[in-house]
């Protein structure tokens, strides 16, 4: 039989070193970048490290939120750093805080840079749908438009990605 696994809080702990500003998790991190721990040790469920300390410090998640985070680091799982919000939440809170994956970052990403610099120029010279433009490449015209428009697929020079010190709160934040 092998040996039971210890109890999630004493795993837990040690996976956290808290900053001056955030309680970073250092224990492994989905393929989101966000903080996971195991319910029951090595072959347990999967848990998201911040949703974790979210019910041991406020209880359960309500069905249909999400636990964002204030700070806009993935694996700060600091309980006065989060807060409850919708899935439309999250994405306005993401969109206001510069977070989205940028391009070939995202896993998901259909387009490739070269494609998106040509979707834009061929665009701009006109005689071509969004529509058509989206079939051609694979991807909804909402997306095209949204890469037109600079609302997706924004470059990283343009908004580069900020360390945690420059945007975590102050002490007693």
């Amino acid at each position: 039989m092998p040996p039971r696994p210890k109890p999630l809080e004493e795993r837990f702990w040690p996976k956290v070193n808290k900053t001056e500003y955030c309680w970073l998790w250092t224990g492994r991190p989905n393929h989101y970048g966000y903080g996971q721990i195991n319910s029951g040790g090595k072959y347990g469920t999967p848990l998201l490290a911040h949703h974790v300390i979210w019910e041991w410090w406020y209880g359960p998640i309500p069905d249909g939120l999400c636990v964002l985070h204030r700070c806009d680091i993935r694996l700060c799982v600091h309980p006065g750093h989060l807060f409850l919000g919708t899935r439309p939440d999250n994405m306005a809170d993401k969109v206001a805080k510069g977070r989205q994956l940028r391009g070939e970052d995202n896993a998901g990403a259909k387009l490739t840079w070269p494609q998106v610099d040509e979707i834009r120029q061929r665009y701009a010279q006109g005689g071509i749908s969004y529509s058509a433009l989206g079939r051609e490449y694979g991807v909804d015209f909402g997306k095209i438009g949204r890469i037109v428009r600079n609302e997706a697929w924004v470059h990283p020079s343009s908004s580069p990605r900020r360390s945690p010190i420059e945007i975590c709160p102050p002490p007693g934040w």
